[in-house]
């Protein structure tokens, strides 16, 4: 008695519910059955969701991430074909072989960024 006062509760009947246990084993591994079927089943689309959703997020990170290395290769590309308008700039070889070489990563990154993109719809779909 002073173990279900300890307990709280009125009856070892109570405690066996709290427990999840049942008066009979053969009712309780029938009725558990179904339940951890369906969990695992559950679990794993869940799993395979979140991993989804996880390479969603890489990919749209890589989209954003090669837009953004385009803006700024792009900016790198108007300065030195601002300097190259001007007379100085217009006889400097150097400033033209810097203006190659970043044509040249522009054209990589948008490869990267089309590549990226491509895979990011194929996946969302």
């Amino acid at each position: 008695m002073k173990f279900l006062q300890k307990k709280k509760i009125d009856s070892l009947n109570e405690l066996q519910k709290g427990a999840g246990l049942s008066a009979s084993p053969t009712a309780s591994a029938k009725g558990n059955e179904p339940e951890t079927v369906q969990p695992s089943e559950n679990k794993l689309s869940y799993e395979a969701q979140k991993e989804l959703n996880k390479k969603i997020k890489k990919l749209e990170r890589q989209v954003a991430d090669c837009e953004a290395s385009i803006e700024e290769t792009e900016s790198a590309i108007a300065i030195v074909e601002a300097k190259m308008a001007t007379p100085e700039g217009a006889s400097d070889m150097q400033l033209y072989e810097r203006h190659q070489k970043l044509k040249q990563q522009l054209d990589g990154i948008v490869e990267e960024w089309e590549r990226v993109s491509m895979e990011l719809e194929e996946t969302k779909n």
